[in-house]
């Protein structure tokens, strides 16, 4: 068994209220670890007549982080409050865009990162892997993304497939943390192989728990999934060998 992820990735939050109204300010990355901070600001700045959610500085969110701004909207709403998000851009205007919830989430600034096509060089096939193993817990969710965004810099890959390769493993590895091994007594691990083939970046995560079963308790709204479709050129989901869930992702260079 792998030992616990300890690393964790820059997340900041400035709260302030301005009489009954509650003006929060982020930067960082919104993602299955970091996305607590956020619900904490949020449960201890609460009773608010009106939220400002300030995106400004926000560099990364993936499912978790958009749940998270759901259930504060839903909850805007069921009491009859303001919900305002505001300064998304970059990647995290990109994901609301493919999401579908720039629309739903209705940010006062919305600015979607440039798809310009790169005049960089695909990387040529290589016999370098990216192959590890991390222990199914929230930490390794950040630190699986940027280590594998890391090796895809490292292979020549375009800055836009990094990017589009982080917020996929960021999903899959959530999935995997999430639901794999809910059923048992302590976590498993999740096993991450990438390499450069045939023009495309591919990347395959691997569990050996208790593979794509609907789980009752979930906490998700099915975003992971879509989000890795919208990101991928080829998206599978087999049962692994050993049991379990195996995602396979190709990313076109």
């Amino acid at each position: 068994m792998p030992e616990p992820s300890q690393y964790r990735p820059e997340f900041n939050l400035h709260a302030q209220r301005d009489g009954d109204r509650l003006l929060i300010a982020t930067a960082g990355e919104l993602d299955l670890t970091t996305a607590p901070d956020l619900e904490a600001a949020l449960e201890h700045g609460s009773p608010y007549s009106a939220l400002e959610l300030d995106l400004a500085g926000l560099t990364f969110i993936d499912s978790s982080g958009l749940r998270l701004l759901l259930s504060e909207r839903d909850r805007a709403r069921r009491h009859g409050f303001d919900f305002t998000i505001s300064n998304a851009t970059g990647p995290v205007a990109r994901v609301f865009a493919i999401s579908g919830f720039d629309t739903e989430l209705r940010p006062s600034t919305f600015t979607a990162a440039p798809h310009g096509v790169s005049d960089q060089a695909p990387p040529v096939a290589s016999a370098d892997r990216f192959n590890a193993v991390y222990p199914a817990d929230p930490p390794s969710v950040s630190s699986i993304r940027h280590s594998l965004s890391d090796f895809a810099r490292g292979q020549g890959v375009p800055e836009e497939v990094v990017s589009a390769a982080g917020l996929a493993v960021s999903e899959a590895t959530t999935n995997a943390v999430v639901h794999a091994y809910a059923d048992a007594s302590v976590p498993g691990s999740v096993a991450v192989l990438a390499g450069i083939e045939d023009g495309h970046l591919w990347v395959t995560v691997c569990d050996e728990g208790r593979g794509m079963r609907p789980r009752p308790d979930s906490p998700g709204l099915g975003l992971g999934l879509p989000l890795i479709a919208q990101m991928t050129s080829v998206f599978e989901v087999h049962d692994g060998p050993a049991g379990g869930t195996e995602v396979r992702m190709r990313f076109e260079l």
